[in-house]
């Protein structure tokens, strides 16, 4: 059995968006914790794998300074060469073990962010990074913490226990070795009468999912015999002891509970709703209602003075941008069978009409809000719009669309972009104005692609040099420059009128 960090192969490489500085701004002040999130702030992501996700938000914030640790070579290697490639000057990859770094390693950090990495280590190296990341925050640091928790994890600690265990008697590469490993479980478990299956009946549903994944995914998430799921009490306590206090957690959905929860469920858990005075109780109530498997929370650093850190009004730059419209009443009415909330209410109307025709600063919002029905209320409500994808928000006001003119990508835009060919799946793409990354789906990568290069010719010869298997509508693979110019002349004109105008208002290009 391994107990070891996997290292032989890498980590897939990822983007989560939670790790942006202004979502972990909007979570802060939406439970009224001020963040400020702009002008040159650093940033460390502890365990950065391949650091695609630093790198792009890193090309968010040109005038910050990012840090990715990582103790695996082949990790920080590529994440150099993603970084230099695009052209991303302003963040720094680091091999190192981070539980091994001293204190002047970095400067002091206005965020730090750990993705998976937590829940790979023992108790007392966990308590050990807890400490690093508090001393290494200033004050009023933020922390975004993403692990394996209770209970969710519970149903699948038995199956991965095991797969990690025969893994560890196999030889080979560690993907290999866990991808044969659960398949003799998922094998074993499939017989339909086994006494494990009729107290464990989502076992076998859940193998499946895992051998449909990236075995080098698997390799990094299953085989550690270290790998556990915590309780987020236990690591809120932790964090409390190294000084770090919990705020919320990074999930939007998972803030708004019980309003957004069917009404019979929230009804259950109105009932218990003292215990909404202590947010640690109230947060594992919450787990055991949704059956979390995985979070992702929030701390912050406490000021050293007496300042007041509960004024979502000093947060200048933050916007809040409406997502469904000036018809918002339909969406709405939809969902308020489904919730416990109603929707309908005259609040959420005032909300939504508020930032129906563009953006709104987060402070003059919440502001107005209060007015009638107080800063906690106000909060409340615009929490569960923010859940439901009604809102969003934005590091400043949106431009407007420019028409059909081509957009105009900087040096560094276009290298992106052009990197981004590579994959088939939806691509993060950098937007200074949101201050986070907008998903682009190959076609839209292939289409502005040809608007960013001089000619097709050299679009198609980039596209056929980065791999991108470009499809017609009719799912029929482009293989020649004569057919990509048709699907060009086609696929264009659709495109300039219903999704670069969007593109354009979200910042994508100069």
């Amino acid at each position: 059995m391994t107990s070891a960090y996997t290292r032989d192969v890498s980590f897939p490489a990822t983007f989560s968006p939670q790790q942006a500085p202004i979502h972990i701004s909007a979570v802060a002040a939406l439970h009224g914790v001020r963040r400020d999130f702009k002008g040159r702030f650093t940033y460390c992501d502890y365990g950065c794998g391949q650091g695609l996700t630093l790198a792009l938000v890193a090309a968010c914030y040109p005038e910050a300074q990012f840090f990715g640790v990582d103790m695996n070579s082949a990790h920080i290697e590529t994440a150099r060469a993603f970084a230099s490639s695009c052209s991303i000057e302003n963040v720094e990859f680091i091999e190192a073990d981070f539980l091994s770094m001293n204190s002047g390693d970095l400067p002091l950090l206005d965020f730090a962010a750990v993705s998976g990495v937590y829940s790979w280590l023992p108790a007392e190296k966990r308590r050990r990074l807890a400490c690093i990341i508090a001393g290494g925050l200033k004050d009023g640091g933020a922390c975004a913490l993403q692990y394996r928790c209770m209970p969710g994890s519970a149903s699948r600690l038995t199956t991965d226990g095991l797969a990690t265990f025969l893994a560890g008697r196999a030889s080979g590469a560690s993907s290999a070795r866990i991808v044969s490993a659960l398949s003799a479980v998922s094998h074993i478990i499939d017989a339909p009468d086994l006494a494990f299956n009729k107290v464990n009946p989502t076992a076998r549903e859940h193998l499946k999912e895992q051998l449909a994944a990236d075995p080098d995914y698997l390799a990094h998430d299953i085989l550690n015999a270290d790998y556990a799921g915590v309780w987020f009490h236990q690591v809120a306590e932790e964090f409390r002891r190294a000084g770090l206090g919990f705020v919320a957690q990074l999930r939007p959905q998972m803030n708004a509970c019980p309003d957004l929860l069917e009404p019979q469920l929230a009804r259950r858990m109105s009932s218990v709703a003292e215990n909404r005075n202590d947010p640690i109780v109230w947060q594992e109530l919450v787990n055991l209602a949704v059956n979390a498997g995985s979070r992702w929370d929030l701390f912050v650093k406490p000021h050293g003075d007496s300042s007041d850190e509960t004024e979502p009004d000093v947060l200048q730059g933050l916007f809040v941008r409406g997502l469904a419209g000036r018809d918002h009443k339909g969406p709405r009415q939809a969902l308020s069978g489904r919730v416990a909330v109603d929707l309908t209410d005259p609040a959420f109307d005032f909300a939504l009409d508020m930032v129906a025709d563009g953006e709104v600063a987060f402070g003059l919002m919440a502001n107005r809000m209060s007015v009638g029905a107080g800063a906690e209320a106000a909060r409340r409500i615009l929490r569960s719009l923010f859940a439901l994808g009604l809102i969003g928000f934005s590091a400043a006001a949106l431009a407007e669309p420019r028409g059909a003119a081509n957009p105009v990508f900087s040096a560094q835009q276009k290298r992106i972009l052009f990197e981004s060919l590579r994959y088939e799946k939806p691509q993060p793409f950098p937007s200074r104005s949101l201050g986070n990354c907008v998903p682009l789906a190959l076609r839209d990568r292939v289409i502005l692609t040809s608007m960013a290069c001089e000619n097709v010719e050299a679009a198609w010869a980039l596209i056929e040099e980065k791999g991108a298997g470009v499809r017609s509508d009719g799912g029929r693979e482009i293989m020649s420059l004569e057919r990509f110019r048709a699907y060009l002349s086609e696929a264009q004109i659709g495109f300039r009128a219903e999704r670069l105008p969007d593109l354009q208002r979200l910042g994508l290009f100069c």
